[in-house]
Parts: structure tokens; sequence; C-alpha cells
């Protein structure tokens, strides 16, 4: 049986499937909505911002899926209780445009009825007209293959020919006129086959497309068959009945949710010299300005008889948007003067305090644009501290050395991540270049650092007289400060660091020198937590077409980590609508001692992934409860992000808020997702660059948000004409920080309401940054 659960069932079996607890989007079924309000769209004068930093092959993804959609013919969906149009064939409506509301909102009509009338295009389907005179219309995804959309109406029932469902009660699918003979097929006729269907509507109808009767494809046993069968009743249908359309019944929606619907496109038809391109370029510019969603526009056109097939085109010329490709992949990989072969020997290492990673100036450089280098092994990422791109000529970026120790004997690969100047804020990934580091002959263990922060221990297996011991500490700065001690008594050493530390997040290793060689230790962080690790991130980027499997996901034992603590990593995106996403990889794992040696490990499922925006942020969030207290009290690890490419979900087009220090031109306030307050003495900023959709007089709420303590930056503020061009620019006091625990985890959160007035319950999620706070 086909009933209102089976897209939720079949939506926690996916999940189950890919994870055993996955934070999976629940499908909502509402009952009609209110009729929709007057609406009038933007005036062409009307200040926005357009620009939507999209990918380059925009609508190309969907198209391939569309057509595959078309060409599919199965009978069902896995069962006789799944009908086809759950995975195949092309859900298509004419909207029109300029018709008094928006083109996805359901019609007053519809509203009524408490259904919305739909067509159903396949290859085998032999659909040759479509409803009304209007040429443009919006298609949905089947159920199955749409992303992880909020909203997936139900089809209530089908029929093989336009059945004037407006004079139709229960939706548009019980009798027409209160007849006898046009009721639901299964239970008032006896009409289970395309036969019998053909039968009832040439001896009973009469031939009349309103006597019909129509195929019930919710709550009913063997729903599958039933709407097979208005497919197989289109082959049937004489030369002058396959002219008109079929019809589909969709559950009515609620008003203004264009961010919910799984809209895969934007439709236009050609018929002679009349054109509905017009029509397509207003809905999709609409959608935009409305719920700042991109939605390709394609070109459908019809086949010409019963033998013939559809065709689907997306032209470029006829997408309005204005929408620049976000920009390829930076060819030049950067080098390093130390390796120029792609060795880095141990002693070169050693040799200097940090290694130089000299990244070339790109072509298309601009001033203000800033540049990151991301240093990736299997179980390590370092992400360098954001600098000002060079003028002129490349720019050098110093990586501290000890946060390549955990390299060694391995292989990496280095890359750059430029971001331009506001207010694109667009990030490019430069291609990577290998690096092999020679390993050390021994591995020494790693320093201790004591539960005050304040003192260090060194103590290591055959450590003999005459050995020289350095112990270095990398904090803000690239310049580390420097412990020497000669031993001359076989015993620990310990050496106070209160006077470096001081708060400021660092990195501590040390360093043995014996009869001329030197050997060097892990390092260990302090006053922060690790970064997690996913495996196939390029220079900040996760491409899914180059992922065969599922990705891991590998968190480094942490400084301070003892048997029994617990552990939680969260895996965080966010849908079109800014419903967040989140799956638990680990949740509260118990720390034993293969985990207190080599970290934790979890498997992040593709699928998953796959359903995300194109170009969306996710956030990998870890947490230990390293002073016990449980997750509400668990201190935070670094966060990692990245962007995600290549997906099947619509193209994403919400920047992520950043926080900046105003005398750094710029340049990100956090080190490594810490904001360390005793470090930063100019002004700080949030910074947010404009969005597609942006609107003078939209309205936007921004917070600061650490654990039950919420601070408002923006409330209910009008956004200005001149921030549709520079976007919003807060500065933010120091003293908002005061009330905040060390170590405690910061989020920005901001919500925009786009044209739905000042109901912050109705804006916009945007996704949220994730910080950690150190004092």
């Amino acid at each position: 049986m086909y009933h209102v659960t089976s897209i939720l069932s079949f939506q926690r079996m996916t999940c189950l499937v890919a994870l055993l607890v996955a934070g999976c989007a629940q499908v909502t079924h509402v009952p009609p909505p209110a009729k929709p309000a007057a609406y009038a769209m933007p005036a062409a004068t009307t200040q926005v911002a357009r620009t939507v930093p999209i990918r380059a092959d925009f609508g190309t993804r969907e198209l391939i899926q569309l057509r595959a959609d078309y060409a599919a013919t199965p009978e069902n969906c896995g069962s006789a209780d799944e009908p086809a149009f759950l995975c195949s064939g092309v859900l298509i409506r004419i909207t029109g445009d300029g018709v008094g509301y928006h083109a996805w909102n359901p019609s007053p009509g519809s509203v009524t009825r408490g259904g919305v009338s739909f067509s159903y295009l396949r290859s085998d389907a032999a659909l040759l007209n479509l409803f009304g005179s209007d040429l443009d219309g919006l298609i949905f995804s089947p159920p199955r293959l749409a992303y992880v959309s909020t909203l997936r109406p139900d089809v209530m029932c089908a029929y093989p020919l336009n059945a004037t469902t407006v004079n139709r009660p229960d939706r548009g699918c019980g009798p027409s006129n209160n007849s006898a003979i046009n009721g639901p097929c299964q239970t008032t006729q006896g009409v289970y086959n395309d036969v019998q269907w053909l039968d009832h509507f040439t001896n009973k109808a009469k031939g009349s497309y309103a006597q019909q009767c129509g195929f019930t494809t919710i709550d009913i046993d063997n729903a599958a068959p039933a709407f097979f069968a208005t497919i197989k009743a289109r082959q049937r249908l004489s030369d002058k009945d396959i002219s008109t359309h079929n019809e589909l019944m969709l559950a009515t929606w609620p008003q203004d949710v264009g961010a919910s619907l799984p809209i895969q496109f934007f439709f236009y038809l050609v018929e002679g010299a009349k054109s509905g391109l017009t029509g397509a370029q207003r809905n999709q510019l609409d959608l935009l300005h409305t719920d700042g969603i991109a939605v390709p526009i394609v070109k459908v056109t019809l086949p010409a008889d019963r033998t013939g097939q559809a065709s689907f085109d997306t032209i470029p010329a006829d997408q309005v948007i204005e929408a620049p490709a976000l920009p390829a992949s930076i060819t030049q990989s950067p080098s390093i003067p130390l390796a120029p072969f792609g060795y880095l020997a141990l002693a070169d290492l050693l040799a200097h305090d940090t290694l130089a990673v000299v990244v070339p100036r790109p072509a298309n450089a601009q001033p203000g644009d800033t540049v990151r280098v991301l240093w990736q092994s299997p179980d390590h990422l370092l992400v360098s501290s954001e600098q000002p791109l060079s003028a002129a000529g490349s720019t050098t970026v110093a990586l501290p050395r000890g946060a390549l120790l955990a390299s060694l004997g391995r292989t990496v690969q280095v890359s750059y991540r430029i971001t331009s100047a506001a207010p694109s804020a667009l990030e490019r990934a430069s291609a990577a270049r290998t690096l092999s580091i020679e390993d050390a002959p021994m591995h020494l263990p790693p320093p201790v650092v004591g539960a005050d922060q304040r003192r260090v221990s060194i103590d290591y297996p055959d450590m003999a007289i005459g050995d020289d011991v350095y112990l270095y500490y990398y904090g803000r700065d690239l310049s580390p400060h420097i412990a020497h001690t000669h031993v001359d008594t076989v015993r620990p050493i310990t050496t106070l660091i209160g006077s470096w530390f001081d708060g400021v997040p660092g990195r501590i290793h040390y360093t043995v020198t014996r009869a001329g060689t030197t050997l060097p230790s892990p390092e260990v962080t302090v006053g922060i937590l690790p970064r997690p690790v996913i495996d196939g991130m390029l220079g900040g980027w996760l491409y899914l077409p180059d992922l065969a499997t599922d990705p891991h996901v590998h968190v480094p034992p942490w400084e301070a980590i003892a048997n029994g603590q617990r552990l939680w990593l969260d895996v965080v995106a966010y849908a079109p609508d800014g419903t967040a996403r989140t799956i638990p990889l680990l949740d509260g794992v118990i720390v034993d001692d293969a985990l207190r040696r080599t970290g934790a490990d979890a498997v992040l499922p593709r699928a998953w992934l796959s359903q995300l925006p194109d170009g969306g942020t996710v956030q990998l969030l870890a947490a230990a409860d390293t002073h016990g207290g449980g997750r509400d009290k668990a201190t935070p690890f670094t966060v990692t992000r990245f962007t995600v490419r290549g997906t099947e979900g619509p193209m994403t087009t919400r920047p992520l808020p950043r926080l900046v220090g105003v005398d750094a031109q710029g340049v990100a306030a956090t080190i490594d997702g810490v904001l360390s307050l005793s470090t930063i003495d100019e002004a700080l900023e949030i910074r947010v660059a404009p969005w597609p959709g942006m609107l003078a007089g939209q309205t936007v709420w921004l917070q600061l948000r650490s654990r039950d303590v919420e601070l408002p930056v923006l409330t209910a503020h009008p956004v200005t004409e001149d921030e549709l061009t520079h976007g919003l620019v807060l500065p933010i006091d120091h003293d908002v920080f005061k009330g905040l625990s060390d170590g405690a985890p910061l989020d920005i959160d901001m919500r925009v309401a786009f044209e739905k007035g000042t109901d912050e319950t109705r804006a916009l999620r945007f996704p949220v940054e994730h910080l950690v706070l150190k004092k």
C-alpha cells in the first residue's frame, strides 16, 4: 500500500542504510493552507543584489537527471505498493506568470480544492500537450530522486486524461458532480487496469473526460499497477483523445515555501511564434528574489505524435540570473623551496623554524584578496592563518615546523585557497602539490602538558647525559619560544610555559640532539583541541564525483586525552530552506586504550553528501568531555569546514558570515576556527557578502550564540541600499564576549526574511559559522 507515510518510511530506510543514526529531514504533510495573498513581481527598477556565485555547469547536472527521469520506464519503484512516479518520469505543471501570486504557490482554486494539478511526462506516456494556453511552468523532481527537500507533496490520484478536477471533491480525486459513474476507479468502479479503464471510458463515460474514473495512488493496496495503468491506457487512446493531457493531483502545500519545494526546473514551451521563455525568466528571478534559490530554465519540446519523444535543453542565454560561475580551481600548485623535487628531508625541516610555501599570484587577483595554505595527510590537517595576497609577485606563507611533524614518513597534499575581496568573498582552490616527507629513524613520545596548562614534562626512552633538548612553543606568532635543556641528570625535564602560553592557543614539540643527530617529537596542542580530518578533501573542497566510496573522518588524539572520556562528532550542513542537516557520526564514544593511541574514525555517507546543495558549507563539529559533565559541557574541537561540490542538490546561494579584524584589512580574526581574544587588539567586525535575492528593505536577524547565551547583533534590521553593494559590515565590541566561558563554542547565526516582512519565524536561516572562543 502506498500511503502518506510511504515516503517517510523510504527516507528513514535510506538514512538507516547510509548510517545507523542520521539527521534526516522529516517530509512534511500538511492540511490545505490559507489562500495566497495578492502579490506583485518586483519592478525592474527595484534595487536588488542579483549576482549569484553558481557553478559553471548550472543546469547541466539537472538536465542529465531530467532526461534520465523521462527515459526511465519502470512499472514500479520496487514493489506493488510503490508507484512509478516515485522514481521516474517528469512531474510538470503549467503555471503562467504575472497571475497575482508566485508561480510555485498553489493557486486559489487549488487551495480551495486541496489538490494541485500536474501532468506526467514519460517516454512511454505519450503526452503531446499540456493544460491551458500558457507556455511556462515548473517541474518537480520525482520524490525519491529529489534532494533533501522539506516538502514532497503526495500524489493523490492519476487520470489518463484531463479530468476537469475543478469539479471533483476529495482533493480532485472524487466523483465529478457527484456522479455515480466517475468516482475512484478501484473503489467505486471495479477498474484496476488499462483494459478495464478504456472499456469504462468508452462505454460508461461515453468518451467524456469529466466522466472518466481516476486511479487512487495513496492509502490503497497495489497503487503501483494502478498508476502504471494510466500510462498504458494512454497508449490505447484514439488519435483525437491522445492530444489531451493526463492529470495527476498532488496534495496542496503551504504558501511561500519555495525554498522547501523540490523544484528541478522552470520550463517553457514554444508554439509557432509564441514562447513561454519570458514567463520562465520572470519565475526564475522571482524565486531568487523571494527565497535566494537559483533554479535553471529548461526548454521543453513535446512529442509531435504518439511515437515521438520529448526533448529537453538548457540554453545559457535563457538564464537571466546574472550568474558568473564559481571560478574554476586554480591550475597552479604552490611551490616549496626546501623540497623542489617533491621530497622534504628531515634535516631540512628541522633546520628551520618554519617551512615556506610560495603561492603564485593569479592573473586575475584583486586588491584585498587573501590566501590560506592547506597541508593534508590522511590523519592530519593544517590550515594556515589567512593573510593578504601580495600586491605584486608571489606570496610566501610560513607554516610552523611543529605542525608538520605529524606528517613524518607520510605523503601530503599541499594546496592553497584564495578568497576574493568583499563583497563577493568567493573562494578558489588550487591544484595540490604532492610532497613526501622523510621519516625519523625513531619516534619520541610527545611532551606532556600539565592540567594547569602552565608546565610541560619531557621524558623519553634512553635519555642520556649530554643530550640537548629543545622545547618549542608556537603561538599566534610564527617565531617560536624556545627552552633549551642540557641533560646532566637522567630524569624527566619540566619546563614552565606560563609566560608563553598566557591563554593563547598554541602548539608544542621538542627535539633531542645527540652526536650531531636531531630527532623531533610529535606536536601537541595547548588550549585547543585538534581538528577532524576528512579524506578526499583538497584545498578545502570535497568534489563528490571523485569519491568512489564513503569518505572517512579521523579525529586525532587530543592533549589530556584519558580513558573514560567521551567523544562526539557531528556533521552539519544546511538545506536550501535553511534547515540544519545533522548526522551524529560519533555519539559519546568512550575513550579506550586504542582510541587514546590512534584517535577515532567514522564514515560519512556519500549518499547524504550527494543530496546537499552544490557549493554548500559542511562543518565537522567534534567535542570531548575532558573535564566531565557530558555533552553540554564538552570542550569543542577546532572546526573543520569544507565546501562540497558536484552534488545532486540545488546550487546554494547563501554566504557564511565571517569574523574579521578591522586593522588586518579584513583578514579572518580566527586561527583554525578559534577566536583568541587575549591576542586581538584591533576592532572586530562581522562581514556578510551580498547574497542572491538581497533586496533593500529585507529584514535581517543576526546573533552570537554560545551554549545558553544569546547576544543579538542585528534585530529586525532592514537592508540598506549601500549594503546591496558592500554586504553587511557589523562592528563587534570585545565586551560582548565578557560573559562567555573560556573554550566555549561560539556560533554566528543569521536569518533573512526575504519578502516575508518582520516575522523571524518565517525567515530563512543562513549557514551558521561555528567557532571556539578562547579568552
